[in-house]
């Protein structure tokens, strides 16, 4: 999602979800945190490199 600069809505629909929040619970039962938080962190870690 970071390096297409694609929203979690998308994501989902690109690997096959055709419900968004499950996307997001499956995601965050992965990851441990939902997907926009994940985004958002790995935008700001970006934006503090350069």
């Amino acid at each position: 999602m970071l390096s297409s600069s694609i929203d979690a809505t998308t994501a989902s629909r690109l690997v096959g979800y055709l419900s968004v929040s499950q996307f997001n619970r499956d995601y965050s039962r992965f990851f441990g945190c939902p997907p926009t938080r994940d985004i958002t962190r790995w935008r700001q870690d970006q934006q503090q490199l350069k």
